[in-house]
């Protein structure tokens, strides 16, 4: 009986798995712009991949402003979230504070950010982050198994 479960849940999870890429969820992550490197060949950083029910969190900015954020990408140096609806009104280089729960884990991990980038799609707005200083590093987080190759 219990290996007649174990095999429902498999086929259950490869179904939604196919569902996902099929739709555009869980799609490979898009390559880092490319860099010529000393030989002369490109070379791209790769980036991690968030799947279908991704952390997600609070971004709040020195004045006082507070979004929702949710996670889309992440790299070793840092985080891409999308924001919905009220579109912030920030400058590259502000001081930004990220905290995103875990729906996996329910761990919480706060993360000191400067604003690197802002893309607008419709109603969302995608905010490229980098790591400032003293902050929590994503290697050691439970974001690291969003990073290329599990965070290995």
């Amino acid at each position: 009986m219990s290996d007649t479960i174990g095999a429902l849940i498999r086929a259950i999870g490869a179904l939604g798995r196919w569902i996902a890429g099929l739709i555009g969820w869980g799609a490979p992550a898009r390559q880092a712009t490319a860099k010529l490197g000393a030989s002369g060949r490109t070379q791209r950083k790769p980036r991690g991949t968030v799947l279908v029910n991704p952390p997600a969190g609070e971004l709040t900015d020195h004045k006082g402003g507070l979004w929702r954020a949710v996670l889309w990408d992440v790299s070793e140096s840092g985080i891409c979230v999308a924001i919905r609806g009220r579109q912030p009104q920030l400058q590259r280089g502000a001081a930004m504070s990220l905290r995103l729960h875990d729906p996996v884990t329910a761990i919480t991990r706060r993360f000191r950010m400067e604003l690197m980038w802002t893309k607008t799609e419709g109603q969302d707005i995608y905010l490229g982050l980098k790591l400032r200083k003293g902050s929590a590093p994503i290697r050691g987080s439970f974001l690291q198994r969003y990073l290329p190759h599990g965070g290995s």
